[in-house]
């Protein structure tokens, strides 16, 4: 229910943001839970590479293995040294590939 109308409503701000789907696109999704909203954006925005950051390590994460532009970091932001260092370093990796075309988002 409630997820999945928030997940349908921030793609839809994406979208605005984006000249097509296709364009490169990373989401970095921190606190993301199951990941609605993520695997919805996967799917949507084929070339993006979208980023989990959640610390529940206990969750099923098939959904995520399935698709090659999802990845997963099981990692407690409040306690985790050096994450926002780890995250700009990711950032920059993806734009570097992309030549710096890339649209960043941070949702969470």
């Amino acid at each position: 229910g409630k997820e999945i109308i928030e997940a349908y409503a921030v793609v839809e701000q994406i979208e605005k943001f984006s000249q097509s789907k296709a364009d490169p696109i990373m989401i970095v999704d921190v606190c993301s839970g199951k990941g609605f909203f993520s695997l919805l954006a996967a799917h949507e925005f084929p070339n993006s590479y979208v980023l989990m950051i959640d610390k529940d390590t206990r969750m099923d994460v098939q959904h995520i293995q399935s698709r090659s532009n999802m990845h997963l970091w099981s990692v407690d932001i409040v306690v985790t040294a050096n994450l926002n260092e780890r995250i700009r370093e990711e950032i920059r990796s993806f734009q570097q590939k992309k030549e710096n075309n890339a649209i960043v988002i941070m949702v969470g």
